[in-house]
């Protein structure tokens, strides 16, 4: 490949990574079937010449290069102006002429845009005068204009000639082919993020005919170059420093965290970067399971990726990793990942040697998991020892910071610089080892899980009352369980989204706080945020109640007695689209759910739930139905004191539709319906047994509005100034 020739004439004959035409075969270890075009790996001797019969890995590509020519348009499929623009002016917006002999006249249409700052309604700041230096997303590489791009759902509009039929060639064909393509490359990114480890960012390249585009994804930004023609001045020049720069990135013993080396006294650091077998190319070329590589007896495709390998944490602590338990499927966001692993060395009791390793890149402002759990516990004394046994317990956390090894703080810079103060959410890593819990789909009595979710509802309560640690991400996942005294204790973990109360003014992050499919429709729904007080804490309860919904409609009882796991999911989840639709649509979903509140199923094992769950949603659609009717009447009260041009006088107002809003309307609970004692009547009994109560009532404590509400502590009752900070309290 013509590439390699270059790469090897640029390290003379020994370039780090070496580039394969893929010839359209998948790389594996992910659910999703993707095929970049060229793939790049680490450079190894017993590499084969060709990839014609190996099974390529995510965990070992290392740079990858999309290529397309669409129609014979040079350069047309290549996002030129669909998101926010920066540093590019009205002529960088054209599209480029078509390659010589193409017979096809260059996009005139007037609905080009010719400022993509427009497409997202943000506007740059103003630089200084000659201040043309930028820095470049890639660390010291060349400086070129970047652009923010659009998230998938941007509207496509279709172009039509005249007579109302589709143009041969219309815009809409261009911008549909530059739509997928960004599709396409964000699927790349987002198998290099959610496989690698300790991977925070990576690069990709698309070239569409004599054009090339860089494309640049990490844990909080997306960020494209603006196109360049490799025939136009010097541009070939700027590809080949492109090729070299992305090599001298990859260091060969350690590429999961570009540029973190693997000298000994660098942390963290994995060593192999990914189990041996990803580097036995008889192994990757074998037809048949083989080894960890290919053992598809595990959760998902990968999760034996780094099986084997050491993970050095600072000097006094390494440990050997094992299957991966949960990895994020994302790219903006922390991207969690929970891996077993065995004890090496550690500050910890030697005799822990079954750990769990939890890696994620929080947003830096966010305060630490491991000191909010140990605040917690610190607060489980006396009266409340019993609190330990539903908590997670730390046995090491470490901290680095991505500022010093990574493009971080030039792109934050650069993006503030150009979009204002927010445009970029500075990152860390976090790795914590944790004592092994238990998941509850390993329970094999239905009676164990309402046990474990009674539990949950008791220590969260706890959390808030004598902690003061609000959670604010109830799911499945999140509900762990350990046997105590071969007791069930269920245990509350993930504490990365957990705030201390009062709640902050200021957000601690960009994105939102809760797991989805779990979270209340008021937080998913942007048009319910004028109406409500910012995350409270029965949007929690009503979190815990989707938990028991979706486990009770999506398992039943396994079949398989051999199984550790007491129950498996069923064939057809009836609330599936719940994982996988939009916020707003799934929003939309749970406000029908609470208008047919009978309309799930429950199956056989969890029958016994069936009627728990219709009280708790009669408690849901209650309250929901007592907030709607505040809020109508707030509005006729806006309406009978208005003198405006337009609107009714009071003589005009139907007598029936005289409001009678409730001044002393609590909106924390909705009225008293959603409530800790309600859910705690329902909950606290499993066949008419009573489950075992942990938190005893003398020592619960009333809600203090003004946690969730921090205006208030200023006593200020302007509701502009309220929904304001119900908006900016949505940060992950």
């Amino acid at each position: 490949m013509l590439i390699n020739s270059a790469l090897k004439a640029m390290f003379d004959d020994d370039p780090p990574i070496t580039y394969f035409d893929a010839h359209g075969r998948l790389i594996y270890g992910s659910r999703a079937q993707r095929k970049p075009d060229v793939e790049a790996f680490a450079s190894s001797p017993d590499f084969p010449n060709t990839l014609e019969h190996l099974k390529a890995y995510w965990p070992m590509v290392v740079v990858w290069l999309e290529v397309k020519r669409v129609r014979q348009r040079n350069g047309y499929v290549l996002d030129w102006t669909g998101g926010t623009g920066i540093d590019i002016d009205e002529s960088q917006t054209k599209r480029p002429s078509p390659l010589k002999g193409d017979e096809v006249a260059t996009d005139t249409s007037p609905n080009q845009p010719t400022d993509s700052s427009v497409q997202t309604g943000q506007k740059r700041k103003r630089g200084n005068a000659g201040d043309n230096e930028k820095p470049s997303t890639l660390q010291n590489g060349p400086s070129v204009p970047a652009k923010l791009p659009l998230h998938a759902s941007a509207s496509i509009s279709a172009s039509h000639n005249s007579e109302g039929t589709p143009n041969k060639k219309a815009k809409s064909d261009i911008t549909h082919d530059v739509h997928d393509l960004q599709i396409q490359l964000a699927g790349y990114g987002l198998e290099m993020l959610s496989s690698g480890l300790l991977r925070h960012h990576n690069v990709g390249i698309a070239v569409d005919g004599t054009c090339f585009q860089l494309t640049y994804y990490d844990r909080s930004k997306v960020v494209l170059s603006q196109p360049v023609n490799m025939d136009e001045g010097k541009n070939l020049l700027l590809f080949l420093a492109l090729l070299y720069k992305l090599g001298t990135l990859y260091d060969r013993k350690s590429p999961s965290v570009p540029p973190f080396t693997a000298d000994e006294n660098h942390f963290p650091r994995i060593d192999p970067v990914c189990n041996s077998g990803y580097g036995d190319f008889e192994e990757l070329q074998a037809r048949q399971p083989k080894g960890l590589v290919h053992n598809r007896n595990s959760e998902f495709p990968g999760a034996n990726a780094f099986h084997s390998s050491k993970l050095y944490l600072d000097e006094r602590t390494t440990v050997q990793l094992q299957e991966i338990l949960h990895r994020a499927y994302s790219i903006i966001g922390r991207g969690t990942t929970v891996i077993k692993a065995k004890r090496i060395k550690g500050r910890w009791d030697e005799r822990i040697q079954d750990v769990v390793v939890k890696i994620s890149f929080p947003g830096a402002e966010r305060p630490p998991e491991q000191v909010l759990v140990e605040e917690a516990r610190n607060a489980a004394v006396g009266n409340h020892i019993w609190a330990l046994n539903h908590l997670p317990e730390i046995l090491s956390y470490h901290e680095y910071d991505l500022d010093k090894n990574t493009p971080q703080p030039r792109l934050a810079k650069y993006l503030t610089d150009a979009l204002g103060e927010g445009a970029y959410e500075r990152r860390v890593l976090r790795i914590l080892v944790l004592r092994p819990l238990c998941p509850i789909t390993h329970l094999k009595e239905p009676g164990l899980y309402a046990q474990v979710f009674y539990d949950i509802l008791q220590i969260h309560r706890w959390l808030i009352d004598h902690a003061k640690i609000f959670h604010r991400d109830i799911s499945m996942a999140n509900i762990m369980f350990v046997r105590k005294d071969g007791a069930v204790c269920g245990i509350l973990n993930d504490f990365d989204l957990a705030a201390r109360l009062p709640l902050p003014m200021k957000r601690y992050s960009q994105q939102r706080t809760g797991t989805k499919p779990y979270m209340s429709h008021d937080l998913l729904d942007p048009v319910s945020q004028r109406f409500y007080r910012g995350h409270t804490y029965r949007h929690d309860l009503e979190s815990l109640f989707y938990v028991v919904l979706i486990l009770t409609s999506h398992y039943n009882g396994n079949l398989d007695q051999e199984s550790i796991h007491g129950v498996a999911m069923v064939p057809m989840p009836y609330f599936h689209d719940w994982f996988t639709s939009t916020n707003v649509a799934v929003a939309e979903k749970k406000s029908k759910l609470l208008q047919h509140p009978d309309a799930f199923p429950t199956q056989n094992f969890f029958k016994g739930f069936r009627e728990k769950l219709l009280t708790m949603l009669g408690c849901l659609v209650k309250g929901h139905s007592q907030k709607a009717q505040q809020i109508i009447n707030e509005s006729l009260e806006g309406l009978k004191d208005s003198t405006r041009p337009g609107h009714e006088s009071d003589e005009d107002l139907d007598e029936n539709s005289e409001p009678v809003s409730d001044v002393d309307f609590d909106w924390l609970t909705l009225n008293k319906t959603i409530t800790y004692e309600n859910f705690k009547r329902i909950m606290g009994k499993f066949a008419r047994t009573p489950l075992v109560e942990r938190y005893l009532d003398h020592f619960l404590r009333p809600l203090d509005p003004a946690d969730f509400e921090p205006a208030r502590l200023k006593g200020d009752g302007n509701a502009g100034k309220m929904e304001g900070y119900a908006a900016r309290n949505q940060g992950d």
